[in-house]
C-alpha cells in the first residue's frame, strides 16, 4: 500500500514549488492530511493524504495520472487545489523527497530521438489562432538530442522566445519530455516548466505551467528550411 511506503510527516518543514513557480511550505502533517501554507500568506490548505494523495499515486501506479494540474482537475481534483497537490506529487514522483514511490506500469518505448526536431504549435486555448502567427515567425518548438541523453533547443510564441532543456520520464504507461524554459517576453525575463508527450511520429500535445497553458504541435518537415542545422537529431547507440 502507498501509506506503507511514504511517511508523510517527512514533509513538514519542507518547501515546494506549485506548476506556476509559486512557493509553498508544509506545516503540519496529519493522519488525515498534509497542511500546507502559500508563501507569505496566512491562511493555510489541508490536502487529504488518503483521499487525495494516495489515491492519486495509485492511479499513477495503474497508469492513468499524468503530471498536469489540468489532468489532476479531470480525475476529481479542486481547481483551487490543483497546483498544490501537483507540486506534492512532483516531490515525491520525480524529485523523490521521500525516498521511494510507488511503481508505474512499464512506460511505452521511447527515445529522446523521437521529440527531436522542429514542432509547429497549431493551437493554444488561451490565445487566438492569429496570435499563434504574430511575431518574428509563426510559434514553434524545436528540440535535439545532446550525447547525454537530454534534449536542448529552443521556442518562439508570438514575441516571447527562449531556450528550452528537458529529459524523459516515465508517468505511468507513458514516456513524457520534462522541460525547463528560459527566455525574454516583450523585453522582460521569463521562465518556467513544461512538459510535452507524443500522439503520434507527428503531433504532440503539451503544456507550459504558465499563462501560456496548453498546446499541441505537429512535426514541422518544411518550417525549419536550412537554418538549423544544430538541432539535428543524434542516436546513440
Amino acid at each position: 500500500m502507498v501509506s506503507q511506503q511514504l511517511d508523510w510527516a517527512r514533509l513538514v518543514g519542507q518547501t515546494f514549488l506549485t506548476s506556476q513557480g509559486a512557493r509553498f511550505t508544509v506545516v503540519k502533517v496529519t493522519a488525515a492530511g498534509v497542511s500546507i501554507r502559500p508563501e507569505r500568506a496566512r491562511r493555510t490548505y489541508s490536502v487529504s493524504i488518503p483521499n487525495e494523495l494516495e489515491r492519486l499515486l495509485s492511479e499513477f501506479a495503474a497508469g492513468t495520472f499524468f503530471p498536469s494540474p489540468n489532468d489532476l482537475i479531470k480525475v476529481g481534483v479542486r481547481h483551487e487545489r490543483s497546483s498544490y497537490i501537483w507540486g506534492i506529487l512532483h516531490a515525491v514522483l520525480v524529485d523523490r523527497v521521500l525516498g521511494v514511490a510507488p511503481h508505474s506500469a512499464r512506460p511505452k518505448s521511447i527515445l529522446p530521438a523521437d521529440f527531436a526536431g522542429r514542432w509547429r504549435i497549431t493551437s493554444m486555448p488561451n490565445f487566438t489562432e492569429r496570435w499563434l502567427t504574430e511575431g518574428t515567425e509563426p510559434a514553434h518548438l524545436e528540440f535535439a538530442t545532446t550525447k547525454y541523453g537530454y534534449l536542448d533547443g529552443e521556442y518562439s510564441l508570438n514575441y516571447s522566445r527562449g531556450s528550452l532543456e528537458g529529459s524523459l520520464r516515465g508517468f505511468g504507461v507513458e514516456t513524457i519530455l520534462l522541460f525547463s524554459f528560459d527566455g525574454v517576453d516583450e523585453m522582460e525575463h521569463t521562465s518556467g516548466a513544461g512538459w510535452v508527450r507524443l500522439i503520434n511520429a507527428d503531433q504532440l500535445a503539451g503544456e507550459f505551467l504558465n499563462d501560456y497553458g496548453e498546446f499541441s504541435a505537429i512535426r514541422d518537415r518544411m518550417g525549419a528550411g536550412g537554418h538549423h542545422g544544430r538541432y539535428k537529431a543524434i542516436r546513440m547507440r
